[in-house]
């Protein structure tokens, strides 16, 4: 006779084991199970493991969990066996609950039981391991895995290593997860940075660099749960406070490369999560901040940039000696994966400091009291001066990879944001060597827009080239790069996204179907780029109208001409829509009536004045602009009302002048105006800018003069 296969085998020799498994009374169940861990037989096998619980359920290993100390003994030895299959761990994820509460009451104990606790780890660790990130945050998993480790952390190492390794994993799980519910978020500060925080600042032994990674992941695990609106804005909890001094302590010490490394991945965390604030401010916290020793060494914000900054060039340097050491010219990836790191922290960095010196500024004036600031006036010139070595080295690198015909290299594109961040910043502080790079960081970016359509390097840039064009020799500058043509293309590259959904070219007022949301058009001229590019080109044009015969500029008319349809046919106030566009969609109108002028003003194209003319599209230009400043006449202050129709006024006549003098753009204008001469209007007209500051006089008066038509 053949011999039964082996699981068959084990099958009927458990026979009597089972049939008290499956019997009907708690008691033939718990006499079942206390004989299979007296018994010889082991459940390696899946068929026979699965077949033994199917017999005992889950139900049962629960009521276990929630009797005397002895059925929980009985329960917890056993369970591991069972929870090493994943089939049979998901049917037990009932138990999670249990455990956790088991784990809770042991720690809370006088006597702490090591053996008991380390099956209930044991069995946590198979549980989550199976869980789904839902069903561990809906329970206290890591608010209790936090509070054991806590209490082990000195007395049981090895137990507290693998609570910390656990914490690890689900955190891991977390970070591809999306909670149903913002108060998850704020848990998690709770339950897992909030009793973290103390111990890393306090600690002197190696468990501060253990805590590191955890922290880290924990951030990476907030700032994908929050928005972008909800990170940034300080905190009145102390957690980022205290890790802010936990950081300060390793930082000033002597430290590899590995731990460094480390710590400044959680700085980096923390400034994208907390804002650049986070290095410096002050909280108005709920609970006395405890006092470390040996963290008020320094300024935090000084050791972090010295220490940074001085990383970064070793880096560089090596980076630069590889660069021109190779004959390729095609994009490389860093070997130095901090690198970035360093750049992130850097420009945060120069935040914070550009936010110091505004109110050492301001309390010098008496605006704020001295408390306000955290870095002394020395240690801000110490961290300018710092900054201002940085910048030398970022010029020293892009001109070796200039040299070397390097543009689509990652280091490379950081270097220039973070150059061009200081420069937008600090415009005191920019050298001839500067200058000299700015043709090569305009093919950086265009290059990398070209490697990549989707990028736009050059809005990195913007604010720095609008510094530039404050200054007459600057913008020369500027345009021997043909810095304007970049610019342009960029403007026009976004002006096409936006209206490329209303591909329909008429100019027909009627035509509303073709038109976008008004809150569309205010999302769009409301961006930061789109002001500089605009500014940055006023400037430039206005200054030297010879460069608008560039065929770019010539081309651009016709996506200009449809983009001002849009806006005001979208914005054009109805009956049904009885408020009118906020100022800075007038603004944006205005200065884009500007540019079209500036470019047609100097150019003997008329074929492009057309676009500008036709179909009725001055009627609705002019009619969007009279009802405007109409509608403001009952609703706005006297000084608001002057001030609009001033500008209204003056961007309609100056691109009036260019295109039709004595026509019917002058017949409508002065109709619309009620003035025998709207240029009369114009010449009184004082300076403005839609960007926060003055257009320079020398670029206003010499937009004057070659607007004017006397």
């Amino acid at each position: 006779m053949a011999e039964k296969p082996r699981t068959e085998q084990t099958l009927a020799q458990l026979s009597s084991i089972l049939e008290l498994l499956k019997g009907p009374s708690d008691e033939q169940r718990f006499a079942g199970l206390l004989l299979l861990t007296k018994s010889s037989f082991t459940l390696d096998d899946k068929v026979v493991l699965r077949t033994v619980f199917d017999a005992i359920g889950a139900a049962f290993f629960q009521r276990l969990l929630r009797s005397a100390s002895a059925y929980q003994s009985l329960a917890l030895n056993i369970l591991p066996t069972f929870l090493v299959d994943d089939s049979v761990a998901v049917q037990l994820q009932t138990l999670l609950q249990d455990v956790l509460e088991l784990m809770d009451q042991e720690c809370s104990q006088t006597t702490f039981d090591a053996a008991n606790f380390d099956n209930l780890l044991n069995c946590l660790q198979a549980l989550v391991r199976c869980a789904d990130v839902h069903h561990l945050l809906s329970n206290p998993t890591l608010e209790i895995l936090v509070k054991s480790w806590a209490k082990l952390l000195e007395t049981y190492p090895v137990m507290a290593s693998k609570l910390m390794s656990l914490m690890d994993f689900i955190l891991k799980q977390c970070k591809t997860y999306q909670p149903r519910t913002p108060l998850v978020a704020a848990n998690f500060e709770k339950t897992l940075l909030a009793p973290l925080s103390p111990v890393f600042a306090k600690v002197q032994t190696l468990v501060k660099f253990d805590l590191l990674p955890i922290l880290s992941r924990a951030l990476q695990v907030l700032s994908n749960w929050t928005s972008e609106k909800q990170q940034g804005v300080m905190s009145n909890a102390s957690w980022p406070l205290l890790i802010r001094q936990g950081l300060h302590d390793i930082l000033q010490s002597k430290l590899d490369p590995s731990r460094r490394d480390l710590a400044l991945f959680l700085v980096d965390e923390m400034l994208k999560y907390c804002g650049p604030g986070w290095a410096t401010e002050k909280y108005d916290l709920q609970e006395p901040l405890p006092t470390v020793e040996g963290v008020e060494r320094g300024t935090f914000i000084v050791v972090l940039v010295n220490l940074v900054r001085v990383d970064l060039r070793v880096k560089l340097e090596q980076i630069a000696h590889d660069l021109a050491s190779t004959i390729s010219t095609t994009a490389q990836k860093s070997s130095e994966p901090m690198v970035g790191v360093l750049f992130d922290i850097l420009e945060r960095a120069t935040q914070t400091l550009c936010i110091e010196s505004e109110r050492l500024v301001e309390d010098s004036e008496g605006i704020v009291q001295n408390n306000v600031r955290l870095i002394s006036s020395s240690d801000l010139l110490l961290l300018r001066d710092g900054f201002v070595s940085t910048m030398q080295t970022l010029c020293e690198f892009l001109t070796i990879a200039r040299d070397s015909g390097i543009l689509t290299h990652p280091v490379v594109m950081a270097s220039v944001r973070l150059l061009s961040v200081w420069v937008a910043e600090d415009t005191e502080t920019i050298t001839s060597s500067i200058y000299n790079l700015i043709p090569y960081i305009l093919e950086v970016c265009d290059a990398s827009h070209h490697s990549n359509p989707a990028l736009e390097p050059l809005e990195f840039v913007l604010p720095a080239l609008a510094q530039f064009t404050t200054d007459f020799n600057t913008r020369e500058t500027l345009v021997s790069a043909s810095s304007h043509v970049h610019v342009l293309s960029y403007l026009m590259r976004q002006i096409q996204r936006f209206i490329s959904p209303f591909s329909s070219h008429s100019t027909q007022v009627s035509d509303r179907g073709s038109s976008p949301p008004v809150q569309e058009v205010k999302d769009f001229v409301n961006q930061q780029s789109i002001k500089l590019s605009i500014e940055i080109l006023l400037c430039i044009c206005a200054s030297d109208g010879n460069i608008c015969n560039n065929a770019t500029f010539l081309n651009a008319v016709p996506t200009i001409a449809r983009c001002l349809f849009l806006v005001s046919a979208a914005t054009m106030p109805s009956e049904e829509q009885v408020t009118f566009v906020n100022e800075s969609v007038q603004f944006f109108f205005s200065c884009l009536i500007a540019l079209a002028a500036l470019i047609l003003a100097h150019n003997d194209a008329p074929i492009f004045k057309d676009d500008l003319t036709s179909n009725h599209f001055w009627k609705l230009v002019l009619g969007y602009v009279a009802y405007g400043i109409d509608y403001q006449s009952s609703r706005a202050s006297p000084d608001f009302l002057a001030s609009q129709a001033e500008i209204w006024q003056t961007t309609v006549c100056e691109l009036a002048c260019c295109l039709d003098q004595g026509g019917f753009v002058a017949s409508t204008l002065k109709e619309t105006f009620n003035s025998d001469s709207p240029l009369s209007q114009f010449k009184n007209a004082a300076p403005a800018s839609a960007f926060g500051h003055p257009i320079p006089e020398d670029v206003m008066s010499c937009l004057h003069q070659v607007l004017l038509v006397n």
